[in-house]
């Protein structure tokens, strides 16, 4: 647990979500694995990108599905979904690189945003956003807070 001294208190907090979600109930090592072992650049095969592209037209909500799953996952969890949990919420019986390559779709076409390397960040981006789909203020940013710290 060393490593956790050398990250930003909000890096510690979100380790700590995920750590401690009751829901996901990961094991300690594997938490730590993610947030300590660097990832690798992705190549993707022409294979995947050719099924993408099929599996993208049998899918045309997938951009809209994906950013409100990571609204309802985050309000469960307290934390945003892997990769891994975004696919297998959806339903996608995608193998790894073409869930991967998927899911890195949604991201430059800013469905979703996250905030790389850190895991478990998925949230709507910008394109949700300006569909209405949007993660809900936390309580000290909130309208009905800024009342109350001025009363």
């Amino acid at each position: 647990m060393e490593w956790k001294s050398e990250v930003t208190p909000a890096l510690r907090r979100h380790v700590a979500a995920v750590e401690h979600c009751t829901v996901c109930a990961l094991p300690p090592e594997r938490v730590a694995q993610a947030f300590t072992v660097l990832g690798r650049p992705q190549f993707f095969s022409k294979n995947t990108v050719a099924a993408y592209r099929a599996w993208k037209d049998t899918h045309p909500d997938r951009g809209q599905l994906a950013a409100e799953f990571t609204v309802a996952f985050r309000s469960e969890h307290g934390h945003g979904p892997s990769y891994a949990q975004l696919g297998s919420g959806l339903g996608w019986p995608l193998d790894r690189s073409l869930r991967n390559f998927a899911v890195r779709r949604l991201v430059v076409n800013e469905w979703l945003s996250e905030t790389g390397p850190v895991p478990w960040t998925l949230r709507p981006g910008q394109v949700a956003q300006a569909e209405g789909i949007t993660l809900p203020l936390p309580k000290a940013r909130s309208p009905e807070a800024a009342v109350q710290a001025r009363t």
